[in-house]
């Protein structure tokens, strides 16, 4: 359990550390990305951010869901969004424009690898 834990703070860490900073620096004007890009930014990490409560269930205790209906629904639309998100994503567009498309590659797929524990959990969770 405790590489689940790990992963459960790390996750958490990547996904609500950084949330306040990102939305300050929207409301001030800091931030001059598009429209599109801070939008699917917030809301990829709002929409991942729900998962990180069948994550923490997973990790700390030995309950199943109640909901499983709703984790498998949340999962599938998590996986679907993400393989979308490779193919077409604005975010992605602006990253390869600022750090160009081998480094973008290298974080897709890291980015990628880094969330396949959530996903694991969530599936566990609601099985």
């Amino acid at each position: 359990m405790l590489f689940w834990q790990i992963m459960f703070w790390a996750t958490f860490a990547l996904l609500i550390l950084p949330f306040p900073f990102k939305l300050v620096s929207m409301i001030t004007g800091k931030d001059k990305r598009s429209f599109a890009v801070k939008f699917e930014e917030i809301s990829n990490a709002a929409f991942l951010a729900i998962g990180l409560i069948a994550f923490w269930e997973y990790s700390y205790s030995s309950n199943t869901s109640s909901t499983p209906m709703f984790w498998y629904v949340w999962l599938s639309i998590a996986v679907i969004w993400s393989i979308v998100a490779i193919f077409k994503s604005s975010k992605l567009d602006y990253a390869k424009e600022q750090i160009g498309t081998k480094a973008t590659v290298i974080l897709s797929i890291f980015s990628t690898i880094f969330f396949i524990p959530m996903f694991i959990a969530v599936f566990n969770y609601a099985d």
